[in-house]
């Protein structure tokens, strides 16, 4: 009876620590630095996505370690969906999972980062950042985090920058008219056959969103943790439906084989009552 208030405390006091953890940001482990090593002064919205790296460094210590790498966003005056990250090694994009609640998202490393750091040595994250080109303006926060293997917290680094997009163009006073001379021989200014309107609709085909460059958007509705629930749901589902069936498939042919022998077993006992009904009757 002992173990259940143990386990209990033990649960209660793991749900208290992950409540801190979340309320408030670790302490970066001592020895190592974190520094924004490529940053632009601001970003430009609908522009191509702009370069951001930051290294981690390490000053003490004697055994090499893996770093996981981790990046949240925060944005002010437009929408985390106007975001779009990507995670980039040398050999192109990097596996990330992303978490969007309200105007702040996080972007994680799904593996290990491939450099390892030692001693006197660095690792270095890189992401491509770009906005939607609707977005007038706005700023967004970088906080650049990097944990060990163990999800320990090793450094962290801030930076704030504003994102700057066209203001929208104010429509032109409309103008009266000017009346001109009809020409004598109204024929068609293009070549032959072309349709007026064609030059209108052959305009930009570029994505009426506006979205520029790479990368994953940051979209709270879209979460990409797949939990695989409905496959799974379909499976069991299926499975019981053919158990089901099997079952009565079964009975159906048990049904039957009872009728088909239910016949004789009372033709039988119909002649055995009446032998000894015969044999009665001569004593």
């Amino acid at each position: 009876m002992w173990r259940f208030p143990a386990r209990l405390g033990a649960f209660l006091t793991c749900v208290n620590v992950l409540a801190l953890t979340a309320a408030a940001p670790a302490a970066a482990a001592p020895g190592f630095t974190a520094r924004f090593a490529e940053l632009p002064d601001a970003f430009a919205s609908g522009a191509s996505p702009a370069t951001v790296s930051v290294v981690v460094a390490r000053s003490a210590g004697r055994d090499c370690l893996k770093v996981r790498w981790s990046m949240v966003l925060q944005v002010q005056e437009l929408r985390i969906d106007q975001v779009r990250v990507e995670r980039i090694e040398e050999n192109g994009s990097f596996p990330v999972d992303i978490r969007a609640d309200g105007a702040t998202a996080r972007v994680t490393d799904v593996q290990l980062d491939p450099g390892t750091l030692c001693r006197d040595r660095t690792v270095t994250a890189r992401y491509a950042i770009s906005f939607a080109e609707a977005v007038t303006k706005g700023q967004v926060s970088l906080a650049a985090e990097a944990y060990d293997a163990n999800l320990r917290l090793l450094a962290r680094e801030t930076a704030t920058r504003q994102v700057i997009g066209d203001p929208v163009p104010s429509s032109p006073a409309p103008t009266e008219p000017q009346p001109t001379d009809a020409p004598s021989d109204p024929g068609p200014s293009g070549p032959a056959g072309a349709d007026p309107s064609a030059g209108a609709a052959g305009g930009d085909g570029g994505n009426p969103g506006g979205g520029a460059g790479t990368g994953q958007a940051l979209d709270p509705a879209a979460d990409n943790r797949d939990t695989g629930l409905p496959l799974i749901g379909f499976l069991i589902g299926a499975v019981l439906v053919f158990f089901g069936a099997g079952l009565l498939v079964r009975a159906g042919w048990r049904l039957r084989r009872s009728r088909a022998t239910a016949p004789d077993l009372a033709g039988a006992v119909w002649s055995g009552s009446t032998a000894r009904r015969r044999r009665t009757l001569r004593f």
